[in-house]
């Protein structure tokens, strides 16, 4: 039996020698090629757009992640002190107050140093 080759195709490999892609090759006009270079122009404009999105949503959620372990931070900080493992703060507990009830940035610089140990463990991604 005889192989015949009947397709014009472009290959594209992967580093170990695989196949990665096959695209088929064809002949086109003019206008045929200037539509799709159009085309091809638009869809990598919607990838970037699709690409940029996911970033901001990215950066959205490590906001929001971020913001949601320092309640959790605070939470393990206030179980310790009804415990009495360690002293209340309550200068830490005004800015708090003001932090959540009055929109007021936190400033961590004035918290106490246990706070700020919980909030790095609360904080380490591994």
């Amino acid at each position: 039996m005889n192989n015949i080759k009947t397709n014009l195709v472009a290959v594209e490999f992967n580093d170990n020698g695989t196949c990665k892609k096959v695209l088929l090759v064809k002949n086109l006009t003019e206008q045929e090629y200037a539509k799709l270079l159009n085309e091809s122009s638009v869809s990598k404009e919607h990838g970037k757009k699709k690409s940029e999105k996911l970033q901001q949503d990215l950066n959205t959620l490590f906001a929001k992640s971020n913001h949601l372990g320092l309640y959790l931070a605070k939470s393990i900080y206030d179980n310790l002190v009804d415990r009495g493992e360690i002293e209340d703060d309550q200068d830490f507990e005004t800015l708090w107050t003001n932090h959540i009830l009055h929109n007021q940035p936190l400033d961590l610089e004035k918290a106490p140093e246990n706070f700020n140990q919980i909030w790095r463990k609360v904080n380490q991604y591994e």
